[in-house]
């Protein structure tokens, strides 16, 4: 490993950071993770998405979080003395658990890590609390997308034995 970089799956746990904790998605997060979620938003713009990176859709994404939080779903923070690095958003609400699915499925919503954070196996650390919570929890698939340009994340899911199931595609009329 070079530059502080960290393989995907290795073996970095909380263990490698003794000041990093985890826990659920509280309403006292609201000033730390907007504008986090925010850039995630602007990031996903940026790569075509359509959602926009407004502070109405921020609110959105935050509110589905604490929501999940409040079921027990992993929505997740790391935290480096009481200070939020990153955040993992997967959650199943009502709206969307009402499907007649193959599976009791998860869906993820987000995630993001402070660009200090980055490359250093902060992400694999909340990726593998919320598998095992995901578990814990009797989800049986876990549903998201990882965008074409998040090779990491692509490469995590891959090595956890994920497949890809389609590719999203927009089309302007």
């Amino acid at each position: 490993m070079t530059n502080n970089t960290i393989a995907a799956n290795s073996a970095i746990s909380l263990a490698t950071y003794p000041n990093l904790k985890i826990r659920s998605w509280e309403p006292r997060d609201l000033v730390q993770l907007l504008p986090m979620i925010t850039e995630f938003l602007q990031v996903g713009h940026a790569r075509g998405g359509s959602l926009l990176p407004t502070r109405k859709n921020a609110l959105v994404l935050y509110e589905l979080g604490i929501y999940g939080a409040e079921m027990g779903d992993p929505c997740l923070v790391l935290t480096d003395l009481n200070q939020i690095i990153a955040y993992i958003e997967w959650c199943c609400p009502a709206s969307v658990s009402s499907f007649d699915l193959a599976y009791k499925t998860l869906h993820t919503w987000g995630a993001y890590t402070l660009p200090k954070w980055r490359k250093k196996g902060v992400s694999d650390i909340l990726r593998r609390r919320g598998l095992e919570m995901a578990r814990e929890l009797g989800y049986e698939c876990v549903t998201g997308p990882v965008h074409t340009t998040n090779e990491r994340g692509i490469q995590y899911f891959c090595e956890e034995g994920a497949w890809p199931t389609s590719i999203q595609f927009e089309y302007l009329l």
